[in-house]
């Protein structure tokens, strides 16, 4: 006991930062030069866990040992605060193993110092003037006129654009795939008021969930505060949200219905009400502004429109009707890549129908020429054809004579001259044999 006190008072009067931490990966000590160079109060941090994973609290992942640590061997280590995504300030750690009698290990000291000091700054640095002309140029580039077209329903969407990039509040897309979504995620953004930050986009198809959640909320993710407060992100943009996984989705949730958090636009194939992978609290949330991007085939009137924008490359008059005939499930996606690859095929010349794929043309030749419809009958007339043919020709073979006809037909003679009389068929003796 004597001696355990002497060691706590040496530690205690240290003006360097020191802690130990015991073998169970518990904090068992903390003096306070390590309070006043972490801000925390030992009497409420006694038996804290570190764990390297992230369901420890962000300074019990700074404080953790590293693995050789625990293997016997002394490490040293420089991090980034809790409270930071990257220096300065460093942190900068000295490992210790303390080994037992018996060669197992008791626990850990750790002594910690600080390099560099915390960035005191609380305006934002000005951007340089190409850097802002660029950022600006960016902007521009994705302006409304990028969806508008000539249509009736072109004009309706882009109406509902509008309407989407004057406010704040959360967009829920719905569309086809291709319709262009991620386009008009980006033209929100960039004619919204988040519009001079970042837009991050987040695909739930094509990035594993815990890469995801590493983006977002690991160190140095995009959901973490400027030093001025607030996000770096003015969009957040979830592609398909309803493939996450329900507990993510309760933790983006709560996170992006904080003040300080970006604005979201997700964007799906069916409306959020009617996907049953949300949880009922992602779709309330962020289900607040819907708008559907129209199928191509929608907007057909546009077909000119959209190739001035997907290739410079001339386009003959026949064309169009080819290119008007086809149901385009691929939607914009399918529509420009047809486009580019019919554009290298024509080389110096106009695109032609020869130029489209087999399947356009085919297509085209069905709907100018369709197929005559096959002549139908209606089942109980063919039976009453048959069934009339087969009486006559009993009775030709029978020369007549009903009982015989209708013991080659196997029916009674009675039904026989029933059908006979209603057929009006001639030449029954309706009589014996």
């Amino acid at each position: 006991m004597a001696s355990a006190k002497s060691w706590r008072s040496f530690f205690h009067a240290s003006a360097t930062a020191v802690f130990v931490v015991g073998a169970s990966r518990r904090l068992r000590y903390a003096n306070p030069a390590w309070e006043l160079l972490t801000g925390g109060d030992w009497s409420k941090l006694r038996g804290l866990r570190l764990s390297a994973f992230r369901s420890a609290t962000p300074l019990g992942q700074t404080l953790m040992p590293p693995p050789e640590v625990w293997a016997g061997e002394t490490a040293r280590v420089r991090r980034a605060p809790p409270d930071a995504a990257a220096g300065p300030p460093w942190w900068d750690f000295t490992f210790v193993p303390l080994p037992g009698p018996d060669g197992k290990l008791l626990g850990v000291v750790g002594f910690l110092t600080q390099a560099g000091e915390r960035a005191t700054r609380r305006t934002p640095a000005k951007l340089p003037a190409d850097i802002a002309a660029a950022q600006a140029d960016h902007a521009r580039h994705y302006g409304f006129e990028l969806l508008t077209g000539t249509s009736t329903a072109g004009e309706r969407f882009v109406n509902l654009v509008r309407v989407a990039a004057s406010t704040i509040a959360p967009v829920w897309l719905v569309g086809e795939r291709g319709s262009g979504k991620t386009l008009t995620a980006r033209v929100v953004h960039h004619q919204g008021p988040t519009r001079g930050k970042a837009f991050v986009a987040a695909d739930a198809h094509g990035v594993q969930p815990y890469l995801l959640d590493a983006m977002l909320f690991g160190k140095g993710g995009a959901t973490l505060p400027t030093p001025q407060g607030g996000s770096a992100v003015g969009t957040l943009y979830l592609h398909d949200p309803g493939l996450l996984p329900r507990d993510f989705q309760g933790k983006l949730a709560d996170y992006l219905s904080k003040s300080a958090a970006p604005r979201v636009v997700c964007a799906s194939v069916v409306p959020p009400h009617a996907d049953a992978r949300l949880i009922d609290n992602f779709a309330t949330r962020f289900g607040v502004l819907e708008v559907r991007v129209p199928s191509l085939r929608g907007r057909l009137d546009d077909l000119p429109w959209f190739t001035e924008r997907v290739t410079p490359h001339p386009v003959a008059d026949a064309t169009w009707p080819v290119l008007a005939a086809h149901d385009w499930p691929g939607n914009l996606r399918e529509f420009a890549d047809t486009l580019r690859t019919a554009a290298v095929r024509a080389g110096e010349l106009p695109i032609a129908p020869e130029h489209l794929p087999r399947v356009l043309r085919e297509r085209h030749l069905l709907a100018a020429n369709p197929l005559p419809q096959a002549r139908t009958m209606a089942l109980a007339a063919v039976l009453e054809a048959v069934e009339r043919r087969m009486i006559e020709d009993a009775l030709l073979a029978c020369r007549g004579n009903a009982t015989a006809a209708a013991k080659r037909l196997d029916m009674p003679r009675a039904t026989l001259l029933r059908r006979v009389e209603a057929f009006r068929i001639p030449a029954a003796d309706g009589g014996t044999p």
